[in-house]
């Protein structure tokens, strides 16, 4: 379990402190003709599920330790 909530929080942080990566490579090939750049709704939601991906991930690990 301790594996899962790691993976929680790397994948989370990555949601929070860099969105535009998982625009650039899941998202940027659907929009062809945008200036190639994630919307503010989008960064705003990748931060989000980012927080919530670390807050799980630690509760993971917090829950293995104790």
């Amino acid at each position: 379990m301790i594996w899962s909530g790691i993976i929680f929080l790397v994948l989370g942080a990555v949601g929070t402190f860099f969105p535009e990566l998982p625009y650039s490579l899941f998202e940027s090939w659907k929009h062809q003709d945008d200036s190639g750049e994630p919307s503010e709704i989008y960064v705003f939601r990748q931060r989000v599920g980012g927080i919530i991906g670390m807050l799980v991930g630690a509760v993971l690990i917090l829950a293995e330790i104790f």
